[in-house]
């Protein structure tokens, strides 16, 4: 980020802050305006961190662990969902991720080819837990109340190779 624009959203910060708390000190005067005017003054106050927090800049050491980029795509997942193939090529550092929010109660599938190691990670979110790792099948009924996602990792850098996943519902 250039310095000049960093001045600039820098200095918005701080007025915004300002203004917030000038707001929330001499405007607080019932109790059907207080809550939006408190509101108002918190995201002021992380505005102002996160505006204050951006000004160092980090680099990474040749030794530090490197960014993986991260590639997501949703699925919406209902009874009448048609068998679908997603695909993707894994030719440096990343992680594709699909994630399946679903209408119903599914008996969900999920398979990989591909012609190099590549394998697939199997996540549910609500709580945060690994249903499966490292596997080419995956075969699981899943609640409508969960998001799930199936996860093609790379972030090595190690494997290169193009896959394709065939998604089905039952």
């Amino acid at each position: 980020m250039k310095p000049k624009t960093l001045k600039i959203l820098l200095q918005a910060g701080f007025v915004f802050a300002l203004l917030a708390r000038v707001a929330a000190s001499s405007l607080v005067t019932t109790a059907t305006n207080a809550a939006p005017i408190a509101r108002l003054a918190n995201t002021a106050r992380e505005t102002e961190t996160f505006l204050m927090g951006t000004a160092p800049i980090a680099q990474a050491q040749p030794n530090q662990l490197r960014a993986c980029p991260l590639t997501s795509r949703t699925f919406m997942l209902s009874p009448y969902f048609r068998p679908t193939t997603v695909g993707g090529s894994m030719m440096n550092v990343g992680k594709h991720e699909y994630r399946f929010e679903l209408s119903a109660d599914l008996i969900v599938e999920a398979r990989l080819k591909t012609d190099s190691p590549l394998r697939m990670d199997i996540y549910a979110f609500k709580p945060p837990r690994k249903l499966q790792t490292g596997v080419d099948y995956w075969s699981e009924k899943l609640s409508k109340t969960n998001e799930y996602a199936v996860v093609i990792n790379n972030c090595s850098g190690a494997t290169k190779g193009s896959y394709k996943i065939e998604i089905k519902v039952r």
